[in-house]
């Protein structure tokens, strides 16, 4: 697969409607960009206050919940070349510590107090509303996310904000907000380590008072770096190449000063090449497009509106080496065990009225919807050849109403915030059909549906200028992933079988804490306690297969062990977390946060070999420690450092699999040479500091299992350097 032949017709487009448009604007009016001052280094909690979208209109500063904004400039200067990376530095956000583009799309990580795993999303992420949340894997393609194109992150930690969206945002939620047009061009270059180069171009245009239109590209490649260890490597092993390209258009019109309305398209293309064996690839391609606006009908009173499109493919071609082991790694040859096209569309609009009556504050009333419909023909081989091809088509569909406001009292200074939610969910018109080894397949399965009602309740009492405390409770779900319910696949030995009994997941939870802000320093903490009812692991359910017993009935003979999502018990996630900042003085500032999350089964009706209770579910650190300094050195020159320390940890939760803990430090230097010029380096992992970002596999008596030959470890990232400009005109 030739990845740079597929991406350069939207480059050559774009780039060429770009410098268009640049001729155009340069003919108006000349650009500015302003200089760096001393508020570069100005922490959150210094800025304005800053409408959090993410809360769907709510203020920052009157939040009853644990949330962290991270702005332009601290985005654009952090030691760091990509968001999945920014976002893993936020106090209680674990992801993994590969780069996405090295990682398979199926196998990206997103976790918020417990949270959500590879196999499991529990956290919603939102690209200006609409959810990037793969609609058919639930995991995040953080490449379609250009970091030169974000505006803001708003993090919203655990299950505060499901009475606003419902579906998903168990964990919280994570919105990231775009760059508005601006009447300007810039270009972007940068290179690294493995080979490594970004590119990119961005023009925006005022064509009146009314419209303003954007106009971007993003590209980016590389080589990858060797995550698999010598001792263990097979000679087909090699590096993850990979390639980007984003374009972006966005417009807005403001007709009035009492409306804003915006559209926006967007297609994003991300290939990996050798993921992991030189015969495995595979490429994620979505196409988007979103139309909203906000009325304000009076000055208490507006509505908002939101709608989109997504389409989206995911085409991937694994391979399998019945012989590999890490004992022998140079045993067996490695052949093509499947390969999928995974069509899928997604639709969803929302509309909720925000207004004020009396006590009530912040009142808002709404509704939406969304769909989903999925068609994933697999075609299955062996080291023989072709077998046979089963094909899953499913939809899902979710609605919800809810309603959400803030009553304060006039004589004592606490925000009561009342939440009430009912959410509809629906499985329908799923069947699986195809021929394997000459059997047919066709079998229609069966619709399934359920009602939810989630409400919340949070308190917020400002006891003195300096403190406020809060707390709050929330009742919340997460509908079974399409994939977890239809999906089948062949992973090396492995061969995941579909599992369409899944329930949803549903949760009761709360948190207390506080906010402390004394001059420039602030202090939060926050406790929280959530229970977990049907929640889903995924999990080995049968060992053994060969021949003499069909492969476990299945007949596919890649298959040494089945593996299957399952509804795994009832589980308990609780801890606490303590964030803080401080500015120092005018240029200097300094963050820390740490998070201690215990997360574990309590109860389950499976084996104990399949779901243990009492032991950490996988993907879960037991604790996590950020801490970071800004320093504006002068008014051009800006100096960041960010460093990340955690324990080992279970990748699985039968705790056969283990990722190694690591301290890491990332470090930028940002130089503003002039008003149109800027040059940036970004070191990641300083240390060079070697450790498994996907770890050993081990034996019941704590030795290493060399004898299987399921999952091969992978190195997180070395050290990576990037050096780059941007330049404005």
């Amino acid at each position: 697969m030739n990845i740079a032949e597929q991406h350069y017709l939207p480059k050559a487009l774009t780039i060429a409607m770009s410098l268009i448009t640049l001729g155009i604007q340069q003919a108006h009016a000349e650009a500015t960009t302003p200089s760096i001052t001393n508020e570069t280094a100005k922490s959150v909690d210094q800025l304005p206050t800053i409408s959090v979208m993410a809360s769907r209109g709510t203020a920052l500063k009157d939040m009853d919940i644990s949330t962290t904004v991270l702005t332009r400039t601290q985005i654009s200067n952090a030691p760091e070349t990509s968001i999945d990376q920014i976002i893993n530095k936020i106090p209680g956000i674990v992801v993994p510590a590969r780069p996405s583009t090295q990682i398979h799309p199926t196998g990206q990580m997103l976790n918020i107090r417990g949270f959500g795993t590879s196999t499991n999303g529990l956290t919603l992420v939102l690209l200006d509303g609409i959810p990037v949340n793969d609609p058919y894997f639930r995991t995040i393609n953080w490449a379609q996310i250009p970091k030169d194109q974000v505006e803001r992150i708003e993090v919203i930690r655990g299950g505060g904000a499901t009475s606003l969206w419902g579906n998903m945002a168990m964990g919280g939620v994570i919105n990231i907000i775009t760059r508005h047009p601006e009447n300007k061009t810039e270009l972007s270059v940068s290179a690294g380590s493995f080979d490594s180069q970004s590119y990119g171009i961005s023009t925006g245009y005022k064509i009146d008072d009314h419209w303003e239109v954007g106009l971007s590209y993003d590209g980016s490649r590389s080589d990858g770096y060797q995550q698999i260890p010598e001792q263990y490597r097979h000679p087909a092993m090699t590096t993850t190449q990979s390639q980007t390209d984003n374009v972006y258009f966005k417009t807005t019109y403001t007709p009035t000063d009492f409306s804003q309305y915006f559209l926006t398209l967007q297609a994003s293309q991300t290939s990996e090449d050798h993921s992991t064996y030189a015969l495995a690839n595979n490429q994620w391609n979505t196409y988007r497009a979103s139309l909203g606006g906000k009325t304000d009908i009076t000055k208490d009173t507006s509505l908002n509106m939101l709608g989109w499109y997504q389409y989206t493919e995911m085409e991937t071609q694994n391979a399998s080496n019945n012989g590999y082991t890490l004992a022998t790694p140079n045993n067996g040859t490695p052949f093509v065990s499947q390969k999928e096209k995974a069509e899928y569309d997604s639709f969803g609009t929302s509309m909720y009225l925000q207004t004020a009556w009396r006590n009530l504050t912040d009142l808002k009333v709404g509704v939406d919807y969304r769909q989903i419909g999925v068609k994933d023909p697999l075609n299955i081989y062996n080291a023989s050849g072709y077998q046979g091809n089963i094909t899953a088509e499913a939809n899902h569909q979710f609605a919800g109403i809810f309603a959400q406001g803030v009553y304060r009292p006039f004589v004592i200074p606490l925000d009561i915030t009342l939440g009430l939610r009912q959410d509809y969910w629906k499985a329908s018109d799923a069947k699986t059909y195809g021929n394997y080894r000459g059997s047919d397949i066709n079998n229609a399965l069966p619709d399934q549906s359920s009602n939810h009602f989630n409400p919340r309740i949070g308190l917020k009492y400002q006891v003195n200028d300096m403190l406020d405390l809060r707390a709050a409770a929330y009742k919340n779900f997460s509908a079974p992933g399409l994939n977890q319910m239809y999906r089948s696949f062949v992973s090396g030995t492995g061969y995941t079988i579909p599992n369409t009994d899944l329930m949803a997941q549903t949760n009761k939870g709360a948190e207390a804490g506080f906010d402390f802000k004394y001059q420039d320093f602030s202090l939060s903490g926050t406790y929280f306690n959530n229970k977990v009812n049907n929640y889903i692991d995924y999990a080995t359910v049968k060992t053994g297969c060969s021949v003499v017993n069909n492969y476990c009935g299945t007949g596919v003979t890649s298959a040494q062990t089945l593996k299957q999502y399952i509804n795994a018990g009832d589980a308990k996630m609780q801890g606490f977390e303590l964030i803080a900042n401080w500015q120092i003085f005018d240029r200097l500032s300094l963050n820390a946060g740490y998070t201690r999350t215990k997360a574990e089964l309590v109860s389950t009706t499976n084996p104990a070999s399949v779901t243990p209770t009492g032991q950490q579910l996988g993907q879960i650190p037991l604790w996590n420690v950020s801490a970071g300094a800004a320093w504006q050195a002068t008014d051009k020159l800006n100096i960041a450092l960010q460093l990340r320390d955690f324990p080992d940890y279970w990748n699985n939760t039968a705790h056969t699999q283990k990722n190694d803990g690591a301290l890491t430090a990332d470090v930028s230097v940002n130089y503003q040479a002039n008003d149109k010029l800027k040059l940036y380096l970004i070191a990641q992992n300083i240390g060079d500091t070697s450790y498994y970002d996907q770890g050993l596999s081990y034996l019941a008596d704590g030795s290493v299992n060399t004898s299987g030959s399921g999952t091969v470890p992978s190195y997180a990232l070395p050290l990576a350097v990037t050096v780059g400009a941007k330049y404005t005109f």
